[in-house]
């Protein structure tokens, strides 16, 4: 690694400003030994063994990045900067007010603001539910051919059995309708007709009714398939929809850029979100992602943070993520002298280590398996030709022999 730039060995020990933060930061050990894990422990021993420098972690005592107090003075992470007790601060990310007072690098790692909300509890229901097993076509297509077969058996019922009167005729054709496809279709109309003196109604109704059980068998499958999904409610789908249409209220991570992206808006829905802040503190504002995470959990709020800062509950399908996400959440090295090593950060970049550190520690996995939560798709009509090709092929057959029927009918009469 000599085409690094700054590799001298120096007897100077730099000092790291550290907070408890997965999957950026884990500390473990007492103050005066401390171990670094996660993304920037990994980043340190890569950096600091290139350009051969000694470096001392330091912890934060308040376990935060840093904001601004009433009396305009610094805590945190930048309280420690700006008085010189650390040399350099990880995972700082860079704003209007914090840049005035620090230097930042370029940045090692971005992400996406995601809204997290507690999954609600009952699942949605639809009063439709027990027609989308088909799509409407598919439903038109076995209405139609069902029609077919009612007419039919009506006509050779009142065919066989007397005449009647136009009237009683068109009387009884409604109550034929109305008996076999309303109350108790197909059953009434197979049970009631299978019993017939004729080779073609014979076919007929055996054509429809290997129609009918092979369509409720796909319906019963389809319909059984979707009965163990529950489909949830999403109450909103961007920072817009849960500010201005909802009365969730956004929760922050104190010291983060996004309480200076909402402190310092003019426009909607910023402003307003802010205000909703303001009016919700202390739960609205909170001192970690877990924090953050219990306070989604208890109340009807909306966390902001990012699909890598939640990864411990990733698994956990009490929770889930409105589907937009906005702004982007950075990560960088911060330092309030000089720091002679940005040249090798952005070496680092360049060949691709920052990039694999990444995708070793920012995982980006929905929070719970999403092949549970897909919702079947309706059966259409191109899985029904099969099933609507043999009716057919019963019918015509039907057709076939009744012409022939009634052709021997006619023949045994003339002679």
């Amino acid at each position: 690694m000599a085409w690094i730039s700054g590799n001298q060995t120096s007897n100077y020990t730099i000092k790291i400003g550290l907070i408890n933060i997965s999957p950026e930061m884990k500390l473990s050990g007492p103050d005066n030994n401390i171990t670094l894990g996660g993304y920037f422990g990994e980043f340190f021993a890569i950096l600091f063994s290139l350009i051969n420098i000694r470096y001392q972690n330091i912890r934060i005592p308040d376990n935060k990045f840093g904001s601004i107090n009433k009396n305009k003075t610094w805590n945190g992470m930048m309280k420690y900067l700006v008085d010189h007790k650390i040399d350099i601060g990880a995972s700082l990310t860079q704003t209007r007010k914090r840049q005035d007072y620090v230097k930042f690098s370029p940045i090692l790692y971005s992400s996406s603001y995601r809204l997290l909300y507690r999954q609600l509890d009952d699942p949605e229901w639809s009063y439709n539910f027990f027609i989308e097993p088909f799509y409407v076509d598919t439903w038109i297509c076995v209405l139609l051919l069902s029609s077919v077969v009612i007419l039919f058996a009506h006509y050779y019922k009142r065919k066989v059995s007397f005449k009647t009167s136009y009237l009683k005729y068109i009387c009884s054709l409604i109550h034929d309708i109305f008996f076999h496809f309303t109350l108790c279709w197909p059953i009434a109309l197979l049970t009631a007709n299978m019993s017939t003196n004729t080779t073609s109604s014979r076919t007929v109704y055996l054509s429809y009714y290997l129609f009918v059980m092979l369509t409720i068998l796909s319906y019963n499958s389809q319909l059984t398939a979707m009965l163990t999904i529950a489909t949830y409610p999403i109450p909103f789908q961007s920072l817009d929809d849960m500010i201005i249409e909802t009365k969730y209220f956004p929760v922050v991570v104190k010291g983060r850029s996004i309480v200076e992206m909402f402190s310092i808006a003019e426009q909607e829905p910023w402003k307003t979100g802010w205000e909703k802040i303001l009016k919700n503190r202390p739960k609205s504002m909170v001192k970690n992602t877990q924090v953050g995470i219990n306070t989604v959990y208890s109340t009807k709020a909306a966390f902001i943070t990012t699909l890598e800062s939640v990864q411990t509950i990733r698994r956990n399908c009490s929770f889930n993520f409105a589907p937009n996400s906005f702004g982007q959440l950075t990560d960088s090295i911060a330092y309030a002298i000089n720091f002679p090593y940005i040249e090798t950060i952005i070496q680092l970049r360049e060949v691709g280590i920052l990039d694999n550190l990444a995708r070793r520690f920012y995982i980006s996995e929905p929070l719970c398996s999403t092949s549970a939560k897909k919702k079947l798709l309706p059966v259409y009509m191109q899985k029904m030709v099969g099933i609507i090709l043999a009716y057919t092929v019963g019918l015509l057959l039907s057709l076939i022999v009744g012409l022939i029927e009634i052709f021997l009918t006619k023949t045994n009469n003339f002679i």
